[in-house]
């Protein structure tokens, strides 16, 4: 996932948390190592490409917080991931299917996370482009990073 990212420490939960702009997340555990080597993290943010993981945290019951940490793994390679993240959190459909799917295509893509409501568009998608990509609906940002990640 690309997105700005954002390291706050908050001493109460004596851990820090990166604050996800796009992707609507404010409580996402950030291991200290990272703030130690990206130390630009906690004073602006930074535009970054981030891998994550979900985790349950037991201590994290009853609080806002999201069951999610950074992690060293890689995405499904030659994926693309398509859809807007609305200020609510909810996942908005792309006006069109058929320009950023050949375009990936052509660059070597194979996978592509659609929102499901976009599945009705994707029959108006040519023939060449749909005996190209494997297509992989979504319905939440969560759903999104999981799936991207092959879990």
């Amino acid at each position: 996932m690309i997105d700005t990212v954002k390291i706050r420490y908050l001493s109460d939960d004596d851990k820090y948390w990166a604050e996800f702009a796009n992707f609507g997340h404010k409580y996402v555990h950030v291991p200290e190592r990272y703030v130690r080597e990206y130390d630009r993290l906690l004073v602006s943010g930074i535009w970054a490409q981030v891998e994550l993981r979900h985790e349950f945290d037991e201590e994290a019951t009853g609080k806002k917080r999201s069951p999610s940490a950074l992690k060293k793994q890689s995405v499904i390679p030659g994926l693309l991931v398509l859809g807007d993240l609305s200020i609510q959190g909810n996942i908005k459909a792309v006006l069109s299917l058929s320009e950023p799917l050949q375009l990936s295509m052509d660059s070597g893509a194979r996978r592509a996370l659609i929102p499901i409501e976009n599945k009705r568009h994707f029959l108006e998608v040519s023939a060449d482009i749909m005996e190209r990509v494997d297509p992989i609906f979504y319905s939440d940002p969560m759903t999104t990073a999981l799936k991207a990640l092959g879990i």
